[in-house]
């Protein structure tokens, strides 16, 4: 199936979670997932499963000082 992430198109399974999105595309796990506009918790993570058309924007969080 295809989802949108980060504004480009990316075949995926199905049944494909955040958690499996996340460490195929290399993005660490702290990063902060938006589906469809709406923010999934960090908690949800392994189990909030992808659907079609689904469109995603993955922001990685940054430390500094």
């Amino acid at each position: 199936m295809e989802i949108q992430l980060n504004n480009k198109t990316q075949s995926i399974p199905d049944d494909y979670t955040v958690s499996m999105l996340l460490f195929q595309t290399n993005y660490p796990k702290a990063s902060a997932v938006f589906i469809n506009g709406r923010q999934i918790l960090f908690r949800e993570y392994d189990n909030y499963k992808l659907n079609e058309k689904d469109i995603v924007r993955v922001i990685r969080m940054l430390g500094g000082g």
